[in-house]
């Protein structure tokens, strides 16, 4: 089903203004269905009597991970833009193995790591939420190394996103996103040293908010990559 899924998709935007989207994203996306598919049997073979659930748990985690690492990859190939020539696409569907959307896979799941995290540490106690806030303490590390290689990297392959960041005076507009990224890491940080269980929480879907946020002032007013808008 997935597989037919995908095709169709494939069929529908090869025939569109946006084929080159399909194109480029139809390996990520088929990656991401199918391990989404694959979370679900896990989940429920899992609960079958004498079933192995060390490796179905496992088999559920290794999904979870491909299938965020393949939404970071359509992510970061939408960041980066397409090749294209006039109208045409010169690409293949093999462009998004390229270093800037494989770091944006990586990013998210340390993204994904850091959210879940913080909700381990909301809603249980003991052992699990002791092993929960080790985790939310090297995913945020991650986050942050992450945020930061982006946003360096995204500036000096885009002279219009440079300009956009730091030229006058927008750079004097946007630099709060910046400064509550780092005001919201660090309150993060102390509360979980506090070992407070809410504002942990809070805090990672405000780091999210904020780097999505950094994503629309970069890419604005454009939907598709600025790459191939008319």
């Amino acid at each position: 089903m997935c597989v037919y899924v995908c095709t169709r998709l494939r069929r529908r935007v090869h025939s569109g203004k946006f084929n080159f989207a399909g194109q480029t994203t139809y390996f990520p996306i088929l990656f991401m269905l199918l391990w989404l598919i694959f979370r679900g049997v896990a989940f429920e073979f899992r609960e079958v009597i004498g079933a192995r659930k060390w490796l179905w748990d496992g088999a559920f985690g290794v999904g979870s991970l491909v299938a965020t690492f393949a939404q970071g990859c359509v992510l970061g190939m939408f960041i980066q833009g397409f090749p294209i020539q006039g109208r045409e696409y010169v690409g293949t569907s093999w462009n998004w193995v390229a270093p800037f959307p494989l770091l944006v896979g990586v990013g998210l799941i340390f993204g994904y790591t850091l959210q879940g995290a913080t909700w381990l540490v909301l809603k249980t106690e003991g052992d699990l939420q002791r092993l929960s806030r080790e985790m939310v303490r090297y995913a945020l590390f991650g986050v942050l190394a992450f945020i930061l290689l982006i946003s360096i990297w995204t500036p000096l392959e885009d002279a219009r996103i440079a300009a956009r960041w730091f030229g006058f005076p927008q750079s004097f507009a946007f630099s709060p996103v910046p400064v509550l990224t780092l005001l919201l890491a660090w309150t993060l940080w102390s509360s979980l040293r506090k070992g407070h269980e809410v504002v942990p929480f809070l805090c990672s879907i405000g780091l999210f908010f904020l780097a999505f946020t950094g994503l629309v002032i970069s890419l604005w007013p454009f939907i598709a990559p600025p790459s191939v808008t008319l």
